[in-house]
This record gives structure tokens, C-alpha cells and sequence, in this order.
């Protein structure tokens, strides 16, 4: 499965405000689980990364992703 930079930067976010509600709710003593979203969330947000909207801050902030992303899943 690919993902798109938008759904890696929306999926990074959603990890990066969740993580740790997830691990309480797994109710884990081990810090496995929270190094491994760590890392998920820094892999993701590496992915987002798009380097041909540098300096159009406009065009890719959080909210201009989501408008992205949700004028592409309709379509």
C-alpha cells in the first residue's frame, strides 16, 4: 500500500495526538509500544515531506492538506 504525502502528514498528526492515549489503553508498562509510534510518527512525518512547497507556506499548512486530501477522496 502507497500512501500519499498528505495522508502520511494526516496519519503522523493523528498518531503524534493519540499515542498516548493507545498506550494507556493497551495499558503497557513496556515503552516498546511508544518507541515504536515514536518512530511510525517520525518515518511519516519524513514521508510528508515535500520539498517542491517550500516557501508556499500557504499551499501546505495543516489545513490546505486536509482541503487536499478530501477534494482527492471525493473525486
Amino acid at each position: 500500500m502507497k500512501l500519499t504525502k498528505d495522508e502520511a502528514y494526516i496519519l503522523a498528526c493523528a498518531i503524534q495526538d493519540s499515542k498516548y492515549n493507545l498506550v494507556e489503553a493497551c495499558q503497557s508498562t513496556d515503552s516498546n509500544l511508544m518507541t515504536a509510534l515514536n518512530d511510525l510518527e517520525e518515518r511519516l512525518f519524513e514521508l510528508a515531506k515535500d520539498q517542491r512547497r517550500n516557501g508556499r507556506k500557504s499551499q501546505n499548512s495543516y489545513t490546505d492538506i486536509l482541503k487536499r486530501y478530501s477534494k482527492k477522496s471525493t473525486i
